[in-house]
């Protein structure tokens, strides 16, 4: 019987992948010049299973950055630690209504009433972290890890590469810590920030990390309790709101489930108590997610019906 119902889901799988193989709407991005050098033709979709196994198609195998989707992940850190209240008061958890780099987002909110999943609120997580900048780091290493299912490499040459075009981060970053969202250096807070985007992962990790989540906080392969229950039902709830920064409302209009997207063409949906989805596309669209990777994973939720308010 499991190898029917796996046959079938890699059916599914690859059926969106064909279907959706030939779409070349979007681009790399191009403001992070080792990003704007990726081959925009690779392409991937993955699904994780409760009892832990991973469906992959397409370029399965191929390592890229995984960008915004770590914000998940710290987060998550924070949450273990702190506790949400900490959250709330310090970052916020409500959708800005902006683009994920905006500084007038956090000019208007006095650094206050932003969400995680933005730079802005991202930068702060990272600096509410516990520690020395070197435990901050080996804490987001091994909450990353955890997720995965495995130790996530960073591409020195795409942190490299960040850390020049990251003008605009150093600039929110000084604005959060002056409204008082953390104590830690913000050029500091930053480093640590752009090192954890530039971790590497396959669309297998991915689906592993999505698993996770909709697992309720338990990765599903190695048995490890990485966050509370009630903490994923946060993660969660700003995934819904803000996953996919301006376009969030659109996709839970469309397919009403938790996604974060991440610029290095990653992508992840959360079906919880079911399975963990995510793809890989380098094309974007302008609010910076994976053009195919969304209509290929809107095909294989809705072929499994997995939207929460049906």
């Amino acid at each position: 019987m499991g190898d029917i119902r796996s046959r079938g889901l890699n059916a599914l799988l690859l059926a969106a992948l064909k279907a959706h193989r030939d779409c070349t709407e979007g681009a790399p991005a191009d403001y992070i010049p080792a990003l704007a050098q990726v081959n925009p033709e690779l392409f991937a979709l993955a699904l994780c299973t409760p009892d832990g196994v991973v469906h992959a198609v397409g370029d399965a195998d191929h390592p890229f950055s995984i960008q915004s989707i770590s914000k998940v992940l710290t987060l998550a850190l924070v949450l273990r630690e702190s506790g949400a209240d900490l959250v709330i008061e310090r970052v916020g958890v409500n959708p800005t209504g902006r683009r994920f780099n905006s500084i007038e987002a956090v000019e208007e909110n006095c650094g206050r009433d932003l969400n995680p999943l933005v730079n802005a609120g991202a930068i702060a997580t990272v600096g509410l972290v516990e520690g020395t900048a070197a435990e901050v780091w080996a804490k987001i290493a091994a909450t990353h890890a955890g997720f995965a299912g495995r130790a996530l490499p960073v591409d020195e040459a795409i942190f490299a590469s960040e850390m020049e075009a990251n003008g605009r981060n150093r600039a929110v970053a000084h604005l959060m810590r002056s409204y008082g969202a953390f104590a830690r250096d913000a050029d500091e807070a930053v480093e640590l920030y752009t090192r954890q985007c530039a971790q590497l992962v396959t669309v297998r990790d991915l689906a592993m990390i999505a698993g996770t989540l909709a697992m309720r906080g338990r990765n599903p392969a190695t048995g490890v309790q990485m966050l509370a229950p009630t903490d994923v039902t946060g993660v969660l709830a700003v995934m819904t709101s803000a996953g996919l920064y301006e376009d969030s409302g659109e996709w839970l209009f469309r397919l009403g489930l938790p996604a974060k997207s991440g610029v290095g063409g990653g992508l992840i949906v959360v079906a919880p108590g079911r399975m963990g989805m995510a793809a890989f596309s380098p094309r974007l669209d302008a609010a910076g997610a994976s053009v195919r990777g969304m209509r290929a994973l809107t095909d294989v939720a809705q072929a499994l019906g997995a939207n929460l308010f049906v």
